[in-house]
């Protein structure tokens, strides 16, 4: 047994919540937008940081070659000097010159090899980073468009919960119980329900003892009883 405005206000509290569900979903859908598409940008700066580490390796490849190209030329420099030297000191200076630039030739030419070997693993592995990242990127794009559909369910849903809410509110011919259940909702802060059973003395909706009139009351069905705890509407359900 229930106060008169009863069935209408559990069939507008049915309609309060089901918007207010909706309307948490659809500040949930920008988040897992964002985070897929923070997962994208992700699999984007692995790539962008392998390429540029490439680019680096061959800068500093480039700027090798340059310095074999400048000690060969030296070499040549040397080797003509040394037709025109007369003095056997000067030849001998020339000739050690040489030779340090030779093996500095030698030593660089080995480095580079071994930097072209290390161009061509990185080559590699950002071919499988591009590969992983297009298949990365396929997925997280199919979560965002689904997300796009379901944001747009959702607030086509939401437009249809408002007016069905509207509805609700209107068919509680009693203002009094609808200014009451408004003050409980914003009291309760739309922690759902808030038109309760009350049952062994007990609120369903904060499980606490209430107090023994209210029980009575609540039994009675006269009038909207409150609970003495929580302050939610609460009714006897025999």
């Amino acid at each position: 047994m229930g106060f008169p405005a009863l069935a209408k206000l559990l069939i507008l509290q049915d309609r309060d919540q089901r918007l207010r569900q909706l309307e948490t979903s659809l500040k949930q859908w920008p988040l897992e937008k964002a985070r897929a598409e923070s997962a994208i940008a992700k699999e984007k700066e692995r790539v962008e940081s392998a390429e540029a580490g490439i680019k680096e390796l061959e800068v500093k490849r480039l700027g090798m070659e340059g310095e074999v190209e400048a000690a060969r030329e030296k070499v040549v420099k040397y080797r003509t000097q040394q037709l025109e030297i007369k003095k056997q000191d000067e030849y001998d200076a020339l000739e050690h010159e040489i030779k340090t630039l030779l093996e500095s030739i030698d030593g660089q030419e080995t480095e580079e090899l071994e930097l072209l070997e290390e161009i061509e693993k990185s080559e590699t592995v950002l071919a499988a980073l591009k590969e992983e990242m297009a298949k990365a990127t396929k997925t997280f794009e199919a979560q965002i468009a689904t997300i796009n559909e379901s944001l747009a369910a959702n607030e086509a849903e939401i437009g249809d919960a408002r007016e069905v809410l509207e509805t609700a509110r209107g068919d509680v011919a009693d203002g009094s119980a609808l200014q009451q259940y408004d003050f409980v909702v914003k009291q309760v802060k739309g922690r759902f329900p808030v038109i309760v059973t009350v049952s062994g003395g007990q609120c369903s909706g904060c499980h606490l003892k209430v107090e023994s009139e209210v029980e009575s009351e609540a039994r009675r069905g006269q009038q909207m009883i409150r609970c003495s705890n929580c302050g939610r509407i609460v009714y006897f359900d025999a």
